[in-house]
């Protein structure tokens, strides 16, 4: 009875044959079988994760191309699997997100592996009721209700991860969750000054020209604000009569090496043409969103494409109701006084700017 919503599981995948595929808590492998037999799965691109050594021994034995991980998930990163580097693009969470703590712990791990696209799939064969159930009946164990959807929207709503297909039927519970290259910060980010003349590079050696804010007038303030490319909204006095979208990068510019940045700079790019340029008049900034760290490229040309394809995403987001509503938040006015640096929680900005 069970087979045909296990293979059901696997189908909400979508797996593609250069999919590198992750079961955790994968146990005896019971998943593992209808994944292994999914006519566009590559097994030698598949890996079974699990706490138990007596579990591994049982996968290393059932399924002898399948690699292995004796391994906590929750501290597992791209960095610590070998030739995995690149990043997973399927991963099964099958009758085990309600075993953890904090329903956040596996989900932020799991934003953290995927790659852009990824997909994430939490499921269980036997449904919710059977899982609440369960928590009643064996108190000893700590278990966790599974997520209804608006629950699980909320638990990532500041993560890479968007929930794009929910099932919750008496016997059958499956979340699909996809990667996506952008998230909301959990604070959004508000400052306002003069634009002040950079170092000449975005525009004159890349084509991309920014609008920087002065460095000494936030450097107390950025200390600690994470390196990075970040999505926003900019307004600029007498020169857009309303909020532009902006990629912002907030670093060092570490790409440019023998030049980087002394301080941690705010360098924004507007997404709009204007004739002139805006030195010394007042913008006034609101980082929304957050799109991927600071990285060092090896060559202009990549650092080139990145940006392009930053700006892409930015455009794709703030065209979203999670960002463009922020588009008339009173600290973007004309006619604001309030703080020149000021971090307010992304609900309450929200609220704010829907008044």
């Amino acid at each position: 009875v069970v087979v045909p919503r296990l293979q059901e599981i696997v189908k909400s995948a979508e797996i593609k044959k250069e999919d590198v595929i992750m079961d955790v808590g994968s146990g005896s492998g019971t998943l593992l079988k209808y994944i292994c037999e999914n006519v566009s799965t590559n097994i030698a691109n598949v890996y079974a994760v699990d706490l138990c050594e007596e579990m591994v021994d049982i996968v290393e034995e059932k399924f002898p191309d399948v690699n292995t991980l004796l391994a906590d998930y929750l501290e597992l990163s791209k960095s610590s699997l070998p030739n995995m580097q690149k990043g997973v693009d399927v991963i099964f969470l099958n009758s085990v997100i309600s075993t953890f703590t904090d329903l956040k712990d596996p989900l932020n791990v799991s934003a953290a592996l995927l790659n852009p696209g990824g997909r994430l799939i939490i499921s269980h064969p036997l449904g919710s009721p059977f899982v609440s159930e369960m928590k009643k009946s064996m108190e000893e164990l700590y278990l966790n209700d599974l997520p209804a959807v608006e629950e699980l929207k909320l638990l990532v709503k500041h993560l890479p991860l968007k929930v794009n297909k929910f099932v919750s039927e008496d016997e059958l519970y499956i979340a699909r969750l996809v990667q996506r290259p952008y998230h909301a910060l959990e604070k959004v980010l508000c400052m306002r000054g003069n634009v002040a003349s950079g170092w000449g590079r975005g525009g004159k050696k890349l084509g991309i020209p920014t609008a920087n804010l002065p460095e000494s007038m936030f450097a107390d303030a950025l200390r600690d604000v994470p390196t990075g490319v970040y999505l926003g909204w900019a307004q600029i006095d007498g020169v857009s009569s309303k909020s532009v979208k902006a990629v912002v990068n907030v670093g060092y510019s570490p790409t440019f090496v023998g030049a980087e940045n002394r301080e941690k700079v705010v360098e924004a790019h507007l997404l709009e043409k204007f004739q002139d340029d805006f030195y010394g008049k007042e913008m006034r900034l609101m980082l929304a969103g957050f799109l991927r760290p600071e990285t060092k490229f090896d060559s202009f040309p990549e650092l080139l494409a990145a940006i392009h394809k930053d700006i892409e995403n930015s455009r794709e987001a703030l065209d979203t109701e999670e960002f463009s509503i922020l588009s008339s938040h009173p600290f973007l006015q004309e006619k604001c006084e309030g703080e020149a640096w000021q971090q307010i929680a992304y609900d309450i900005a929200m609220q704010a700017a829907e008044v």
